[in-house]
């Protein structure tokens, strides 16, 4: 598990640790408008970016937390 920061580079430099992990998929809940960012950079750089509900992400198994975690 890795964390990231808010500042602009920090979802690039998360981009480039997933892709370096063989992440080409990503789901991430859409939290006010801190999302946005985060999903433009991702969407960007070549990802399959999806908006999920809270209720669809407490579903799958596994533990979960604001966190990154490849797949």
């Amino acid at each position: 598990m890795r964390s990231f920061g808010a500042f602009t580079r920090d979802p690039e430099t998360m981009a480039a640790w997933l892709t370096s992990c063989g992440v080409t998929k990503v789901a991430m809940e859409a939290t006010s408008v801190y999302w946005i960012p985060v999903y433009e950079t991702l969407d960007r750089t070549g990802f399959e970016v999806m908006l999920v509900l809270l209720r669809i992400t407490k579903q799958i198994g596994g533990r979960k937390n604001d966190g990154i975690h490849p797949a």
